[in-house]
């Protein structure tokens, strides 16, 4: 919900002057190198990237609130939806492997696949409820 908010104020211009001077000032007393990446992607986002972003985080926060909710109130089309949402991270792992192949890479793609063959593998085992 953070990066949904965060990234459509930026779309306003006196929100996106005011957070281009912290990240000016945040980089350069910064010496921590993935901060200064993250701080330069996002300050670099055109304002139709920075809407998509807004609207990607509010989807995916709302699909993980709605999961956390229906396994709350122990519904079985949460479980499915739990094991729906680990499977969309295998095509993203995919990409990085396209991209540039590492063991790093290629441990995530292996454990999310382990993760989502276990949770269907428990979903469908257990018989539902009558």
């Amino acid at each position: 919900m953070a990066v949904g908010l965060g990234a459509l104020q930026l779309l306003q211009p006196g929100v996106a002057a005011r957070a281009q001077r912290w990240v000016t000032a945040l980089a350069t007393s910064s010496d921590r190198r993935i901060v200064q990446q993250l701080i330069a992607l996002a300050g670099n986002l055109s304002p139709g990237r920075l809407e998509a972003l807004g609207i990607g985080a509010f989807l995916y926060a709302g699909l993980f609130a709605t999961e956390a909710v229906g396994l709350w109130l122990r519904k079985r089309w949460a479980e499915y939806l739990t094991v729906i949402a680990t499977l969309t991270f295998v095509p993203v792992a995919v990409f990085e492997l396209t991209r540039r192949v590492s063991p790093a890479r290629l441990a995530a793609l292996l454990l999310n696949l382990v993760v989502v063959a276990y949770l269907a593998r428990r979903l469908l085992r257990r018989r539902p409820a009558a």
